[in-house]
């Protein structure tokens, strides 16, 4: 299986800032309902992980990916998968940079 690192930063802005208007409004609000109802439970725990749970896979832009940084902005992990680049069975993971300028794995 083929691991697809990403930076969670720029996974989190692409999250939030991607889409349409009402795209980026409904995604507030799905998020802010799972959070009121985590609340009623008594604990609330969103991470980067929560929302890539929550996303679908195939729509994440393909420039966020590591070694496909030069990819096209409008290319999807999807078009990516059509053109035989990556396979069906892939899992992502993210990764961060250090203070000292290396990857590490969030």
């Amino acid at each position: 299986m083929k691991t697809l690192k990403i930076k969670t930063e720029e996974f989190i802005d692409w999250y939030f800032n991607s889409g349409s208007d009402q795209e980026q409004e409904r995604t507030l609000r799905e998020l802010g309902r799972s959070i009121a109802e985590q609340l009623t439970e008594g604990k609330v725990s969103i991470t980067p992980h929560t929302l890539l749970d929550q996303c679908d896979y195939g729509m994440i832009r393909l420039n966020l990916i590591e070694g496909f940084r030069d990819a096209d902005p409008e290319y999807e992990v999807y078009d990516a998968h059509s053109m035989g680049l990556i396979g069906k069975n892939f899992k992502i993971e993210f990764i961060t940079n250090t203070k000292n300028g290396h990857s590490e794995k969030v």
